[in-house]
């Protein structure tokens, strides 16, 4: 009795923890905000005290991104193709040097 006592209550545990992170995650949708990093051809801007957290186009790589999907709808390009596009542009999903690029 004492054994399923336990698992009751780490059952009870893991379900509060699952409706405060759905919770929070409902939170930020409602109020705009995206859940992670921006991804690649965006940037994120810091939250301050007056303004919220925003992600706008990035001006150097949402060009090249929207080039790369105009590639691939032509049908011409492999996905290699593009991949070594991305990775002759440094659009890996991090700011890095070419080098580490993969």
């Amino acid at each position: 009795m004492r054994w399923e006592m336990g698992i009751l209550s780490g059952k009870m545990y893991v379900a509060n923890l699952r409706d405060n992170v759905n919770r929070g995650m409902e939170y930020k949708w409602s109020n705009g905000e995206y859940q992670t990093k921006s991804p690649v051809g965006y940037l994120n801007i810091p939250k301050t005290k007056t303004t919220p957290a925003n992600i706008v186009l990035d001006p150097e790589r949402a060009p090249l991104i929207k080039k790369m999907f105009e590639m691939y709808a032509t049908g011409c390009y492999s996905v290699d193709g593009l991949r070594k596009f991305a990775k002759e542009m440094n659009l890996c999903s991090v700011r890095c040097i070419k080098s580490e690029c993969k």
